[in-house]
């Protein structure tokens, strides 16, 4: 099992050095590029390496197999309160850290996600959801 871990990770760094984001994807024209590196969304069970993009608008991930298209996380209406990246070094991860910076207002309180709910109870929607997956799971018969 090693051996073949080896070699997808090996395929995978060589496809992602590659290629690069598509800036043809950008929401706006005028956006300006702050930033592009390697990385990958996490989400529940599923690791997606893809590309990171930063403009002065938005926050992109375009992932390398085109699934689920390209992501929108942030925009100057919408912080980022729900969003998983892993970088593949820490240079990379330090510079976006300091681009949020200096693009939002780190000392109001209302950038911050509330961490007294879970991310499921984020907004009314997500609630919602949450709900209804929740009392599907009580209306089960027991087998």
């Amino acid at each position: 099992m090693g051996d073949q871990a080896a070699m997808i990770t090996a395929i995978l760094q060589s496809r992602l050095a590659r290629t690069s984001f598509d800036k043809n994807r950008f929401q706006s024209i005028s956006e300006t590029l702050h930033m592009e590196c390697k990385a990958e969304m996490v989400t529940p069970l599923v690791t997606n390496p893809g590309h990171v993009c930063v403009t002065d608008a938005n926050l992109y991930f375009q992932p390398l197999n085109g699934y689920p298209g390209l992501e929108v996380f942030c925009t100057e209406n919408d912080l980022c309160s729900d969003i998983y990246l892993k970088f593949y070094n820490c240079q990379d991860r330090d510079e976006l850290y300091f681009l949020i910076a200096t693009y939002i207002d780190l000392t109001k309180p209302e950038t911050f996600r509330d961490l007294s709910k879970p991310i499921g109870a984020l907004n009314k929607e997500r609630l919602d959801r949450l709900l209804v997956v929740r009392l599907s799971f009580h209306k089960q018969p027991n087998t």
